[in-house]
């Protein structure tokens, strides 16, 4: 029987139309199941933006080993573990730090082409010859409106509109005047930091706060034209990832009533990173009430902060966040944990980076007051559900409630999107699956 930290581990690989890559996997995780005697409990994890297989299983191991470390030797009836694969693609974070950013001044644009050519990847012909005819356009970008012009109608016509309706600006990015958009980005992004009592940034190993506001000194630094399209190819690429993990979620929720319909014992726990969040709890979203995972652990999830909301307000209008009946029907039998901290630049930066598309400029952009805000940055606001909490260090306890949405603050313990795998974040899941330390 394979395992991955002393836990049964099996695989489950999705194609980018939310296929299984074979489709004869469902029956060999039925039997993979079948065969673990008294088994309770299966954790499906998801990750988010990685490059490749490579990348997503390090993260599961990393993840793995951190429970292992809490909970000891192997013993019989621990989680088994689903590890889902589905293409997805890098927000490069190197671009989204002071110094990081990847159009310089002086007109090199090699970064640039580089990160079109990992938006191109796995595209269908016509749609990546389009990005290669927006990469032809990168030398004049700065001189030429018509090759500004060239290069976001190229970008947008290689993108699938997402029907998902949600605060993301993807109105103006699909329909907005290219000059308008171009000027709208320029300019660097920073990001309200909030502030330490005693005069301190948050950040690892530093006391938790809940307040906002402060100087502005997390984000984008770079200026003019290159920089302006190098936000919209982050845009884009984050865009392209939120439709994919909506797509692969649809894919999942079909295998979770598969696994229900064959295995009615087994308890299913759903926790994802990044993209990976949307995707599980778009697949808890899509599956039957008989599948209903008993947890959900959103891991920096990038989707909005207001995507469980009962009602927020859209230019005078109360709408309901898009994955609001994952809450009001009860699709998740359990708690649903969400960590988000104010060192998740990526997530921070991509919904700055709406605002900007919808001409947003207040002072608390990206924070829990924009509208166009992140889970993982903000955890989930306008919720009545929602229980504020902090990420606690392993061997401290939670007690968490079911139907209860539990944001833990986690400036202390994740210093960037990608930090998930630590002893912390594995304590927090153990207890949404009910097997604390």
């Amino acid at each position: 029987m394979p395992d991955v930290a002393g836990f049964p581990y099996i695989e489950a690989e999705f194609t980018v139309d939310g296929t299984l890559n074979p489709p004869t996997q469902t029956a060999a995780i039925l039997a993979f199941l079948r065969a673990l005697p008294g088994q309770r409990d299966l954790l499906v994890l998801a990750h988010g933006w990685n490059n490749d297989m490579a990348d997503a299983r390090a993260l599961y191991r990393m993840l793995l080993e951190s429970m292992r470390g809490l909970l000891g030797a192997a013993a019989p009836g621990e989680p088994a573990v689903l590890g889902v694969l589905w293409p997805s693609k890098k927000f490069a974070d190197a671009g989204l730090i002071p110094g990081g950013g990847i159009a310089s001044a002086d007109g090199d644009t090699t970064a640039l082409a580089a990160k079109l050519d990992r938006l191109r990847a796995g595209l269908p012909a016509d749609r990546a010859r389009l990005l290669d005819e927006a990469k032809a356009a990168l030398g004049e970008l700065a001189d030429r409106r018509a090759a500004r012009t060239l290069f976001l109608d190229r970008l947008r016509r290689a993108l699938e509109r997402d029907p998902a309706r949600e605060p993301d600006a993807a109105d103006q990015f699909f329909g907005a005047e290219p000059e308008g958009l171009f000027a709208s980005l320029e300019t660097p992004i920073l990001l309200a930091e909030p502030v330490v009592p005693g005069g301190g940034a948050g950040g690892v190993g530093a006391p938790d706060v809940q307040g906002g506001g402060g100087a502005a000194g997390l984000g984008d630094i770079a200026t003019g034209i290159l920089a302006a399209a190098d936000r919209l190819v982050n845009y884009a690429t984050y865009y392209q990832m939120k439709a994919r993990a909506g797509i692969v979620g649809r894919g999942l929720g079909q295998l979770l009533d598969a696994i229900r319909g064959g295995c009615p014992d087994l308890r299913l726990h759903l926790c994802g990173h990044s993209f990976g969040a949307r995707v599980v709890t778009a697949a808890a979203q899509a599956a039957t009430m008989h599948a209903r995972p008993a947890s959900l652990t959103l891991l920096q999830a990038a989707f909005s902060h207001n995507g469980f909301s009962g009602g927020f307000d859209v230019a005078g209008q109360t709408v309901q966040g898009f994955f609001r009946d994952v809450i009001s029907a009860r699709k998740i039998d359990g708690p649903i944990v969400v960590t988000h901290t104010v060192n998740d630049k990526a997530v921070g930066i991509a919904y700055a980076i709406a605002s900007r598309l919808a001409r947003q400029n207040n002072a608390d952009l990206g924070d829990a007051d924009d509208i166009y805000g992140g889970l993982g940055r903000n955890g989930a606001i306008h919720t009545a559900e929602s229980v504020a909490g902090t990420l606690l260090p392993p061997g401290q306890r939670y007690t968490l409630q079911s139907g209860a949405i539990h944001n833990l603050r986690a400036d202390a313990f994740i210093a960037d999107h990608g930090d998930v795998a630590n002893p912390a974040c594995a304590n927090a899941l153990l207890a949404a699956i009910g097997r604390q330390s």
